[in-house]
């Protein structure tokens, strides 16, 4: 909160109770203890993606999320043999429905944290220098 912000505060004891923190040594030290408490969920859809998934996976392993989410949409090939066998990845399975917006946000409810990376199946990150929290 900028100073301008904290002049526009009329609550007295609010105002009070800011600066207050603002002006604890340990602020910072708190705050930053706090963000590392976040989880990072991985969500990820997929279908038919037995030949690349395993380096797909495997890449994103490298960033320590929290927990992987991977949900089949009804793979013809090995895809679902493929992921049983990647360990920490939390496969599910739904039906595909042919409207993305919707299919991604249903794959969100099995994850439970604070931010959610939501990659596609395809896509391999290049993780070097990258920390997301």
């Amino acid at each position: 909160m900028t100073v301008i912000e904290l002049k526009l505060l009329k609550d007295l004891a609010l105002k009070k109770s800011i600066q207050e923190k603002i002006q604890n040594p340990h602020f910072l030290s708190e705050i930053i203890q706090a963000s590392q408490k976040l989880k990072i969920s991985l969500v990820m859809l997929v279908r038919n993606q037995e030949s690349g998934i395993t380096e797909v996976l495997e890449r994103l392993k490298l960033l320590e999320l929290d927990a992987y989410h991977v949900v089949d949409t009804g793979s013809t090939d090995n895809t679902v043999q493929v992921l049983q066998t990647i360990d920490d990845v939390a496969l599910h399975s739904i039906p595909w429905v042919e409207d993305y917006g919707y299919m991604r946000n249903q794959a969100a409810k099995f994850a439970n944290s604070d931010w959610l990376l939501i990659m596609d199946s395809d896509e391999l990150l290049g993780t070097k220098d990258l920390d997301l929290r």
